[in-house]
């Protein structure tokens, strides 16, 4: 478990559940409510702490559910066991999220379903839709993408099913209890002015439903084909069912298979369905980009098909054991022991520091009395708890150049892109503080790397600040020796490179005539030897470019850092990188014909008008220089280069 602040939205949950406020859309109401009157202190391990209670009644009601599948006090234990050493299962018991709580509440109302297929008291039915509010009031639509699976389970008793709820004094017990389930939501409402929030204070009941079903807030993205959304079904299979490692899958499908004649066929369907609706379904609905940061994105939603994953994994482990005779019952607990003892260096997050370290830099090297705006959920939330939540630097003030989560907001939350710059613009004009932004959007600015300060009256600079010049060498060094595991990390880690590396290529490309130190020189090399670094640097050296000898260093530079791309290198980056790299072929004395290669790779990494691949391209069609493959994906686009 983490002992600091994580990614992902752990940073708002923390600031929501202790300081109070509301979580981002759909709102999580229920959990909002359980986190704040449950969390024991401001530190995060709290906060994570909360959500490992969560996991672990999670996996005690499991094996009951398990025992009233099979009646295999064996196969419960080790379903429930596999559950819990799930990757996704285990990455999202280890951090506060919804996840665990949602995981937790589908089995609890499982169980209330098959008590009633058991013994049919109405009561339960109430109960269970009662619990089935509550999963509503905690993460609606993992909720609605598993309820099929509740109707498989219940199948057996569906003419028992149907002469209780046609009476009308079943309807309304039924009724008032998912209502009473529901009534979290009223919470969102109730609160005036939080804390904290993303857009602020709920006001009616319309603006409650747009913000319940999340139309003012999306994560769909611009560039998502139905390429993608194929290759993300793909991902989503194969990530699901090597939870408990490859070496797990040969049970799990035979698990799947034994399950059809072990088990009744509704509790075959049922485990189908569990498996289907967070994945298949799930990802189906959704407009992500097939890349290395929507792919983490996904990762924590089949908490609940994992369940059915571990399931099958017991089922085929107990199917193998009978086959070994005597011998073969331990064959479970070893595997089990194996995946624990392999997984767990991969999973352990106890040493991970790398984004409160830096953020805790970021702050203690601001001056007194700073004004500090962050951009980006991976700046906000960990900002937002160290200041808020922990009470560091309390003379920054910190907001947020969107307008989101914190209570001092410039403009509203629901202004447009120009209204939030006029807001900041003329926030900035009349301070007499010294104000820094976390992105490279004010100038003329002096930027540290980590940040940008507003040079009012000045020139663009650049200053290097000892804590976070030496941050930057950390950074590399895990980069380099591939330390950092969890994919919303490395994304973090991979921009920050980037961002540090234009800070010292800024400088050394601008300072013709000063010698620099050597430690610029040095820092520089090291940047250098990541891939962020080396295409920051091509970026700053193919325009200078003016003859033979520079292309050919280019190229030579350009083929190391191509064989240097990580895996989860961004689109955004390759995109850039290919297109680059078009440029540099692009010189005398080469045709072409390469360049057009790059290109196309280029837009095949961002497909869209304004990609500058495409308004190269474009100009190599005209002069009559451009093969037919240029010409058909240019006609994707009604203005090459965006024009």
């Amino acid at each position: 478990m983490p002992r600091s602040i994580t990614l992902e939205d752990v940073g708002l949950f923390q600031m929501v559940c202790y300081n109070g406020g509301l979580s981002h859309p759909p709102g999580y109401p229920l959990f909002t409510m359980l986190c704040q009157g449950l969390l024991l202190g401001p530190d995060i391990y709290f906060g994570h702490a909360l959500s490992a209670v969560f996991a672990a009644l999670a996996v005690a009601v499991f094996f009951l559910v398990s025992m009233n599948l099979c009646g295999d006090r064996q196969v419960a234990w080790l379903a429930s066991l596999g559950w819990s050493l799930t990757t996704t299962f285990w990455s999202q018991a280890i951090v506060i999220e919804v996840y665990s709580l949602a995981a937790l509440l589908f089995m609890m109302n499982l169980l209330l379903v098959q008590w009633y297929v058991m013994r049919g008291e109405v009561r339960l039915l109430i109960l269970a839709a009662l619990m089935f509010g509550f999963q509503l009031a905690n993460h609606w639509p993992l909720a609605v993408l598993s309820s099929p699976a509740m109707l498989a389970f219940v199948w057996p008793a569906r003419d028992r099913l149907l002469q209780h709820v046609v009476r009308p004094s079943n309807i309304v017990g039924i009724l008032l209890a998912l209502t009473a389930g529901l009534s979290p939501y009223l919470y969102l409402i109730t609160v005036k002015e939080p804390a904290f929030a993303i857009f602020g204070t709920i006001d009616s009941v319309p603006h409650l439903l747009r913000y319940v079903f999340r139309l003012d807030y999306t994560d769909a993205s611009g560039a998502a084909t139905p390429w993608d959304k194929v290759q993300f079904i793909g991902f989503v299979l194969y990530f699901t069912l090597t939870q408990l490692s490859l070496a797990g899958v040969p049970f799990i499908l035979a698990g799947c298979l034994v399950s059809v004649s072990v088990l009744a066929r509704s509790a075959s369907v049922g485990l189908l369905l569990m498996f289907a609706g967070s994945t298949v379904l799930l990802v189906a609905l959704l407009n992500f980009e097939y890349s290395d940061l929507y792919r983490a994105v996904v990762k924590p939603y089949p908490i609940i098909a994992v369940s059915a994953v571990a399931f099958w994994f017991a089922l085929g482990v107990r199917a193998v054991g009978r086959l070994l005779g005597s011998r073969g019952i331990i064959v479970g607990p070893l595997l089990l022991l194996v995946i624990a003892a392999t997984e767990f260096p991969r999973r352990d997050r106890s040493e991970s520091s790398l984004v409160e370290s830096f953020h805790r830099v970021l702050l203690s090297s601001l001056p007194p009395d700073a004004v500090l705006f962050s951009r980006g959920d991976n700046r906000t939330g960990p900002l937002g708890y160290l200041h808020y939540v922990k009470g560091e630097r309390p003379d920054v003030m910190l907001l947020d150049y969107d307008n989101l989560v914190f209570p001092n907001r410039l403009a509203s939350a629901y202004a447009s892109d120009e209204q939030h710059f006029e807001a900041f613009s003329r926030f900035v004009e009349r301070q007499t503080r010294p104000v820094f932004v976390t992105a490279p959007i004010i100038s003329p600015r002096i930027d540290f790397g980590a940040y940008v300060q507003y040079n009012p009256g000045g020139g663009n600079g650049v200053i290097f600040d000892r804590a976070l010049d030496n941050f930057a060498d950390v950074m590399v060094d895990l980069y380099l020796n591939d330390l950092v595991t969890d994919d919303h990390e490395r994304y973090f880690l991979f921009q920050l490179l980037g961002r540090f590396s234009q800070q010292y290529m800024a400088i050394a490309l601008g300072n013709t005539g000063a010698q620099l130190p050597d430690y610029v020189h040095e820092r520089i090399a090291r940047l250098q030897q990541t891939f962020p670094g080396q295409l920051i640097t091509l970026q700053y050296m193919v325009p200078q470019a003016r003859d033979e000898s520079d292309r050919n260093r280019l190229l030579e530079m350009a083929a190391i850092a191509e064989q240097a791309i990580p895996t989860y290198a961004t689109r955004d980056s390759l995109a850039l990188f290919y297109r680059l790299v078009g440029d540099i072929q692009n010189l005398p004395p080469d045709g072409p014909a390469r360049a057009e290669e790059y290109y196309l790779m280029s837009i095949e990494q961002r497909p869209e008008a304004a990609n500058q691949s495409a308004c190269a391209l474009a100009e190599m069609l005209e002069q009559g220089i451009a093969g037919e493959s240029a010409r058909e994906v240019l006609e994707r686009f009604e203005s090459p280069c965006g024009q």
